[in-house]
């Protein structure tokens, strides 16, 4: 359903708005209006949009943002010079619950502040999220949770008797999250469970030096952080860490099975035997970090020694078959 039509066939829907906001009823919770779109709000974005007289533009948080944002900053000007100062009024509410559709709907919520727009200039709202917004700024709404709800726009006619021409002229909102200052970045370990299972028992993670946890997202004030993780021969990662204002970031460090790796460099008719058992392919294969032993036999002639294995190292193994002069 078009704005138009809604203003053509709803026209007590101007008066019960005028109603609830100007006749003393400001401490109602429940507003209707045109809900056209439901905005996603990130840390990082801000949202543009046009709304004319009961629009309502509904704001919601993205969860992974919460803890960077302090608050929306709400910029609201008129797009033409034509509009009579006083004609409208911003209505502001938090922990409004999201319709299931657009259209016109009856809404509930807190309602945060009602600001008259008093004059053609552009207007400035600042809506806290936390416990306490006093002394942030002079034109600051009630503080809310931003887990609960949407935030509503409501654009509010107050003059009575205001013919459709003067209904249809829209104002510009912008709104702008306001970032605290931290990032966060958070480790993850990816690879086989039981790889995993065998690196977390033995994990010692640190940023700069102070212990941290695995999956855990981790506040910081922006800056390069010295990233330690060790595991015993699991995994050994020392490296930079960025953290930017706003943003999660996200590292991830994958374990790797304690293997050796081994390479036989004899002729192709010599058979190898690792550990008793004799192998068909044995250019070059892994094993784990211990004691082995190897035999190589070349026709009648065999021999075969110990070896001791460092894990994640590389070995070659080969036989030097020498030509004995001896003098009588």
């Amino acid at each position: 359903m078009g704005l138009t039509t809604v203003r053509e066939n709803f026209p007590a829907l101007w008066m019960g708005i005028l109603a609830m906001f100007v006749a003393g009823g400001i401490e109602g919770q429940s507003f209707r209006g045109e809900v056209s779109v439901r905005e996603t709000l990130t840390a990082q974005d801000a949202v543009e949009r046009s709304i004319s007289s009961g629009d309502i533009l509904l704001l919601h948080l993205d969860p992974s943002a919460v803890r960077f944002v302090a608050g929306l900053d709400i910029v609201i000007e008129p797009e033409s010079d034509s509009i009579a100062p006083g004609s409208f009024s911003a209505a502001i509410f938090g922990a409004v619950d999201p319709p299931e559709a657009t259209g016109v709907q009856n809404l509930a919520g807190q309602r945060l502040q009602t600001l008259p727009l008093t004059d053609p200039l552009r207007h400035r709202i600042f809506v806290p999220f936390g416990s306490d917004g006093s002394g942030i700024q002079n034109n600051a709404t009630q503080p809310i949770d931003p887990h609960i709800g949407d935030i509503a726009i409501q654009l509010v006619p107050i003059m009575k008797g205001m013919d459709s021409r003067a209904l249809s002229v829209a104002y510009s909102v912008s709104v702008t999250p306001r970032l605290r200052p931290i990032g966060a970045a958070r480790i993850v370990l990816e690879g086989d469970d039981d790889l995993l299972r065998q690196t977390r028992d033995a994990l010692e993670l640190s940023l700069d030096g102070e212990t941290i946890e695995a999956d855990t997202v981790v506040e910081r004030a922006p800056g390069i952080y010295r990233l330690t993780a060790q595991a015993g021969d699991f995994l050994d990662v020392t490296s930079n860490v960025g953290i930017e204002q706003g943003r999660l970031r996200e590292i991830t460090l994958e374990p790797r099975e304690p293997l050796a790796m081994i390479r036989v460099s004899v002729p192709t008719v010599a058979e190898v035997y690792w550990n008793g058992t004799r192998l068909v392919d044995y250019d070059s294969f892994s094993a784990p970090p211990g004691e082995h032993s190897i035999m190589i036999r070349l026709g009648d002639f065999t021999v075969s020694r110990r070896i001791e294995l460092d894990a994640h190292e590389n070995y070659e193994v080969a036989i030097d078959l020498d030509i004995l002069i001896k003098r009588n």
